[in-house]
């Protein structure tokens, strides 16, 4: 929702004094400071020993995992009364903070710092403060009082910038601004915001649904191309779930000229009803495929992980690092959906997978940690933000997904796959039901109906090595595929276009018709078993791999006066064509049926 703010509110908000209310201003108007300061106004608030207040910056943000604590990028932290006389306090550790004698109402005051280059988490986890625009995940602005994190809340970002926020939005009065409004904490939390000059916004419906797609970028974007690719992207997901949880979802997108890239960790962060993006602007042609693959897996997200999910990923716990062995099915599994699904739904060809499939098997045995670590101990070692992990992480991952659904549809004659197991995990999820790690893998063998201990103890809390080409091999792919095959004769000479009979026009540094003596001009009257030439009839025999491979006799003539036969010997040469993975030339039905059920190859 596209908003303007131009006055500053502080500390005056519609709320109820009896209920317990937190409301957040953040001042956008001086970000040519590199920093923001937040105010947030508490309502109906005081600890139980009525001695001392908390305020807790998280420790991690969900989806990015990597413990990063937000408490470093806050500076000159105070409260006040409602006298606004300053209270006393305590900063515990990083991200704590305690206000002594605390008032029923009081005012915390403090300032966000620039932390977008901060090394221990991602771009899209954290905040970037400029002059000209303003971006920041949740968990970088906002904190939570008294470890409660079922507080409803508003939220007002003032300043002249428009401002995107996918919270819940409230039009302004004649006498206060505009709000952002969340029900709770997690919901605060996971909703990025984007301000800026310069913003460009695009909306469609689909499905009862509104999507908006924002874009800063110093240089002109081909918008309608972004529109039209995100449309099919959404609806392909959206058929497969059969919903779309939300009504309305924000794609919030910086993409500067590569030279003007805050930072290189390059990728995406998803949310409920969001998704926030940095890459750099280039060609569409160039920027199209890489893109499409990154927004497919965010937007896969919104079921696989915000709905489904380990019961450790929520509700959260925001002062300790995650501890869960299923981030392979949130984030593995996603992977492979969310590229599978492109060409699936013909969004791209099948040979875009099937490169896919070649760039995973690429990035998994480039990493150490492939044979050494268990991809549920990868999981776990995700907070770490160790970046070699994570890329054995998205690789394995996703190839092991392959692997487990091609087990499923071959064990079961196709009756079940892993489309069973996402579809039956978000149905319970969609009754509040969340697995926890150690059932994860009983819940999909209760919904596929076979035993899969012997998979898993291999590939997914095991390190055996991944046997792709056996599993390749069902689906009628081939590993390492490679074709020897003959092309026709190079004469290196051009003939003039549309003259009926071969008239020599250039010749190349290598033409055996020129070192022979003949020059433009000249027409070739016949060729093997002097048949008279014509352009088509000597164009279709040189490039024929059928034909005899050696002799081939030209005579010349240049206007009446004939010149010469000349005999050529020219060996038709042989081409090897080399794919990391490419489809069979003879599958069997269920190999051709497979594979077209899994990416419509």
């Amino acid at each position: 929702m596209r908003l303007f703010l131009s006055v500053l509110l502080l500390s005056v908000f519609s709320v109820s004094l009896f209920s317990q209310t937190l409301s957040y201003n953040v001042d956008l108007q001086h970000t040519e400071t590199k920093e923001v300061t937040v105010r947030v106004n508490l309502f109906g608030f005081t600890s139980k020993s009525k001695s001392t207040l908390s305020y807790q910056m998280p420790a991690w943000a969900p989806g990015a995992y990597s413990v990063t604590n937000y408490g470093r990028f806050i500076k000159n932290f105070k409260a006040f009364d409602n006298n606004n006389k300053e209270l006393a306090v305590s900063h515990v550790n990083e991200n704590r903070w305690e206000i002594a004698k605390p008032t029923k109402a009081m005012t915390i005051t403090y300032s966000v710092i620039n932390s977008y280059k901060d090394s221990t988490s991602l771009y899209f986890a954290l905040c970037h403060i400029d002059t000209n625009f303003f971006f920041a995940n949740g968990t970088a602005l906002f904190g939570y009082v008294n470890d409660r994190k079922d507080v409803s809340s508003e939220v007002q970002y003032v300043g002249t910038f428009p401002v995107y926020c996918p919270l819940e939005y409230r039009p302004g009065t004649s006498r206060f601004g505009p709000k952002y409004l969340s029900s709770n904490y997690d919901e605060l939390a996971d909703a990025p915001v984007m301000a800026g000059n310069n913003l460009q916004d695009r909306t469609f419906v689909q499905d009862g649904a509104t999507y908006n797609i924002i874009l800063a970028s110093d240089a002109p974007f081909p918008m309608d191309s972004l529109v039209d690719l995100t449309k099919k992207i959404v609806k392909s997901q959206t058929d497969f779930f059969g919903d779309a949880p939300f009504k309305q979802y924000q794609f919030l997108i910086n993409a500067p000229s590569f030279s003007k890239l805050p930072a290189q960790s390059l990728g995406a962060l998803e949310h409920a009803n969001s998704s926030a993006y940095l890459f750099f602007n280039a060609p569409w042609h160039t920027l199209k495929e890489n893109f499409a693959s990154i927004l497919s897996h965010e937007f896969f997200h919104l079921w696989n992980v915000k709905r489904i999910h380990s019961n450790k990923l929520g509700p959260f716990d925001y002062t300790n690092r995650v501890m869960t062995t299923s981030l392979w099915l949130s984030e593995g599994i996603t992977d492979y959906y969310a590229n599978t699904l492109l060409s699936r739904s013909g969004i791209f060809p099948g040979e875009t997978f099937e490169k896919k499939i070649a760039e995973w098997i690429g990035g998994m045995n480039y990493s150490k940690f492939t044979t050494s670590e268990t991809l549920e101990q990868l999981s776990i070692d995700e907070s770490d933000f160790d970046l070699e992990k994570a890329l054995s992480f998205y690789t394995k991952g996703p190839l092991v997904g392959l692997m487990l659904d091609i087990e499923i549809r071959t064990r079961t004659d196709n009756k079940k796959s892993l489309d069973d197991v996402m579809h039956g995990l978000y149905a319970e999820a969609k009754k509040g039901i969340y697995f926890k790690d150690e059932e994860l893998i009983h819940k999909i063998e209760k919904i596929v109906g076979i035993d899969l201990s012997d998979f898993y103890g291999k590939y997914i809390n095991g390190t055996a090595p991944l046997p792709l080409a056996e599993y390749l091999d069902k689906i009628g792919l081939i590993k390492d595929y490679k074709t020897v095959t003959q092309t026709g004769i190079a004469l290196n000479t051009i003939f003039k276009p549309d003259a009926e009979i071969p008239i020599i026009d250039t010749f190349y540094e290598e033409s055996e018709l020129q070192a022979a003596g003949l020059q433009p001009g000249d027409t070739i009257l016949s060729f093997q078993t002097g048949k008279p030439a014509s352009t088509l009839s000597l164009e279709d025999y040189t490039s024929n791999t059928n034909a005899p491979k050696s002799i081939v006799f030209l005579i010349g003539r240049k206007g009446s006066q004939f010149l010469k036969t000349i005999t050529i010997t020219k060996f038709r040469t042989t081409h090897t064509d080399h794919k990391d993975i490419a489809p069979k030339d003879n599958p069997t039905p269920i190999e051709a049926e497979l594979r077209h059920e899994i990416y419509g190859g």
